[in-house]
C-alpha cells in the first residue's frame, strides 16, 4: 500500500465513522443531550465516562475475537467494531470537553 493509499483508507474511515455516529446518536440521545443514553449508568452509580469506556473495552474484546476468527453475523464485520471504538473514543473525548466545560461555567458564576 502506497501512502495516498493509506491516507485514503483512513479518510473514508473515518467519514463512515461520522456518518454512523450521526445515524446513532439520533437513535439514542436528543438534540438537547447528546449524552443521554450514556448518563443512564447514573441510575447504577457509574459514571457516564466509565460506561463509554466499558463500551469500548466490550468492543475491544470483540475486535480480539474477530482478529482469532471470523463473526457469525455476517454483518457485523471487524470494520464495523473498529468504527464503534474509534466513535466511542470520540464520544468520551467530547464528554470530558462538555464536562470540563460545564465544571468552568459553575466556577465562573
Amino acid at each position: 500500500m502506497k501512502t495516498q493509499d493509506f491516507k485514503d483508507e483512513i479518510a473514508i474511515f473515518f467519514s463512515e465513522a461520522y456518518t454512523l455516529m450521526e445515524k446513532k446518536n439520533a437513535d439514542y440521545a436528543d438534540d438537547g443531550d447528546p449524552f443521554k443514553n450514556f448518563k443512564m449508568s447514573r441510575k447504577v452509580r457509574v459514571d457516564p465516562g466509565k460506561a463509554i469506556l466499558v463500551r469500548m473495552s466490550d468492543k475491544l474484546s470483540r475486535a480480539g475475537n474477530l482478529l482469532d476468527r471470523p463473526a457469525q453475523v455476517k454483518e457485523e464485520a471487524i470494520k464495523d467494531t473498529l468504527i464503534d471504538i474509534a466513535n466511542y473514543s470520540a464520544i468520551l473525548n467530547t464528554y470530558l470537553i462538555s464536562k470540563h466545560n460545564k465544571h468552568n461555567e459553575k466556577q465562573s458564576k
